[in-house]
Formats: structure tokens, sequence, C-alpha cells
């Protein structure tokens, strides 16, 4: 396999939609993929392991998995029920930016969100209710999308805020920066790989932004945009058999030995070397 399977969204006429998790899924579901929308799993009952990036999640009842388009995953159910919201990234964009930045924020760290079992069976009724309606009457869905997925996100942020560190509170001036910096950043790589591109769709200087995240964060806007770039290469090797001298050229680095002494250097271990201890990872969870 020489790239990641990417899926486009079934029926793309329509920018939400409600299935079932069951056996007969729109697409091969059995090999580590990944979307171009987004995901959410409502599991009603648990049972087996949800494969997101480089950790294995069990999955439990009453809880919601968040899977983002660049996310490569792999659902090992076994007996694990429910159903799966899938959104348009045109629609989340569409959306407050709030939504985004707490999801984001909230489940690219940690993508599963638990519910007690009343808060549960309320998001899970009300996504059942859409998708009836929009049997029912298909004119209604470009009506009912924007309320319904409104509430059900709202649902998801409240669950995260009461199990993370985040709030409502209003971040500083560089926090604030530092987001719509992190946002572009999975936007648009890998085209964009220097500060100056961010710096300029953000209307600041490269000075401003990159005072502004390593004051938000403690790290400069380059080791963020080497971080993302080590992110991808870890799911290349991973998830698909490209020599590294592939994923080098598919990542824009001048040579393949250019790309092993970054990599090495900020993984600790030689490409080779990941790629080994995650495939057995991988087999030993099977």
């Amino acid at each position: 396999m020489s790239d990641i399977p990417l899926r486009k969204q079934p029926h793309e006429e329509k920018h939400m939609q409600v299935i079932p998790l069951g056996d007969d899924m729109p697409y091969d579901y059995k090999h580590p993929h990944r979307h171009a929308y987004f995901e959410f799993f409502l599991f009603r009952k648990g049972g087996g392991t949800h494969f997101i990036d480089f950790a294995g999640y069990p999955i439990h009842p009453h809880t919601v998995h968040v899977i983002f388009p660049s996310q490569v995953h792999l659902l090992k159910r076994k007996g694990a029920r429910g159903r799966i919201l899938i959104c348009s990234a045109e629609l989340i964009s569409q959306l407050d930016g709030w939504f985004y930045r707490k999801l984001f924020e909230g489940c690219t760290s940690q993508p599963c969100i638990s519910f007690s079992p009343s808060a549960f069976e309320f998001l899970d009724l009300l996504m059942g209710q859409f998708a009836d309606l929009c049997k029912a009457d298909q004119k209604l869905e470009r009506a009912l999308v924007p309320g319904y997925l409104s509430v059900f996100l709202d649902k998801c942020i409240e669950a995260l805020q009461q199990t993370s560190d985040f709030s409502r509170v209003s971040p500083s001036p560089e926090l604030q920066l530092y987001r719509q910096f992190a946002l572009l950043l999975e936007k648009d790589f890998p085209e964009k790989r220097n500060v100056s591109a961010y710096a300029k769709e953000l209307f600041v200087s490269p000075k401003i932004l990159s005072h502004a995240v390593k004051t938000a964060t403690g790290k400069t806007c380059i080791e963020w945009i080497q971080q993302r770039t080590l992110t991808e290469a870890k799911r290349l090797l991973l998830f698909t058999d490209c020599s590294a001298k592939e994923i080098a050229w598919q990542l824009q680095f001048k040579d393949s030995s250019y790309f092993t002494r970054f990599f090495t250097r900020l993984q600790g271990q030689t490409p080779s070397a990941f790629r080994l201890h995650w495939e057995e990872k991988y087999q030993q969870s099977s």
C-alpha cells in the first residue's frame, strides 16, 4: 500500500448523515484508513478497541469517539454497537469557530468522550430522531442540520469540560493567536511549511506570531510545524509500505537521508525501528 486509503463521504451531497454502526458499513472499516470528513462514533454498547493514530482506546459503552479528517483509525469491534454521525469538513468549518476550536483542543489529545447513561441516551435519541426525520422528508434535512449538530456538539463539549482542563474562560491574546495557528497548521499542512506563510494568513508579522506561540505553549512555531511533519511521517510509516525515500518525497524533504536524520532527532528512533516497533504492537493488539 503506497498511501493511506482515504474514504470519501457516502452521499457527498449530504453534509450530515447518521448511519448505524453494524456489519453493513458503506466502506471497508477493517483496515487502517482516514476520511475526508469528520466521524463521531456513538457507542451504545462497548467491546473491542479503536485504534486512532498511534494509540488504542478500549470501546466503552456511553462514549463518543471523535475522528478528524487527517487522522488514521482502525475499528476492531467485539460486540460494540451504536451509530456514526458523519459530517463534512465544510459543514464543521461553517459553524461558530468556538465549537471547532474546543473540539480540536479536547479531542486531538483525548478523542474519547464519556457520558452518563442518561446524557448518552439523550444524544442517541437526538441522532436517531434526526435520521428518522430525514428519511421521512428529505427536504427537511438542510433546515434541520445546523440545529441538531449544534446541540450535539454542545453536549460533547460540556462533557469534555467535565473531564479536561479547558473551559469557556476567555483565553489570552497569545493563546487565541496560537489556536488560530494550530487550526491553520492542521488545515494547510503540508503545503505551508514556514512561519511567514501562516503569519500572512493571520495578518500578523512572523515575529508577533512566533512570540505569541512561544508565550502560549512554550514551543516555537517551527517546533509545532516539525511536530506536525513528524506525525504525518509516523502515519505513513505505520499505515503504508512506503519507503523512507518515498515518505521523504511526500513530505517535501530534499532527500531521504535528511528525512531520516530529522525523524531520528525528534522521535529518538530511526524510521525503520519505529515501523518495526509499532507493527509488532498492532499485531499484539489484534
